[in-house]
Formats: structure tokens, C-alpha cells, sequence
């Protein structure tokens, strides 16, 4: 079991010789060219809806508040970020 990560090691040093630019980056951020990006903002919407639903043939309707009949809020805040 010990002879394992050895051969792993010795065929990983091999593969690294044959390849040594592998795992380096072909371009380099230079001193002054780094770009970080920070944005945000809020979302404060408030609306009041009322629905009417109505026939004129039956002389009947419906009238629906949607905040108060199905529990919607009123004002809702709402804050989103991003980074990169």
C-alpha cells in the first residue's frame, strides 16, 4: 500500500517535466490593471390592487383587494448585490 502514492508521485514529477507551463496563466495581471466590480441597489415597490370582476347580463360582481382577501403585502423592499 505504501508503494502506491509513490509511483502516483514519481508519474506526477514525470508529467511535470514533460509539461512545466501546464498550470501557469498565459497572460499576468499587471500592478494596476486589477478590476474588482461592487454593485447593489433596492427595490421599494407599493401598490394597491383592487379587482373587479363583473357581469352585466346577471347584474352581479366581485370586487377583490388583493392585499387584504389574499394576504399579498403592500410594500415590499427588496435589496440586491453583486461582485466580480
Amino acid at each position: 500500500m505504501k508503494l502506491l502514492p509513490k509511483i502516483l508521485l514519481g508519474i506526477s514529477h514525470i508529467l511535470g517535466n514533460l509539461f512545466p507551463t501546464a498550470g501557469l496563466a498565459e497572460e499576468w495581471i499587471k500592478p494596476g490593471e486589477e478590476r474588482f466590480f461592487l454593485s447593489g441597489g433596492v427595490f421599494l415597490p407599493s401598490f394597491d390592487t383592487n379587482l373587479s370582476v363583473d357581469n352585466n347580463t346577471l347584474g352581479a360582481g366581485l370586487n377583490v383587494d388583493l392585499e387584504d382577501d389574499l394576504g399579498l403585502k403592500k410594500d415590499e423592499t427588496t435589496f440586491w448585490s453583486s461582485a466580480y
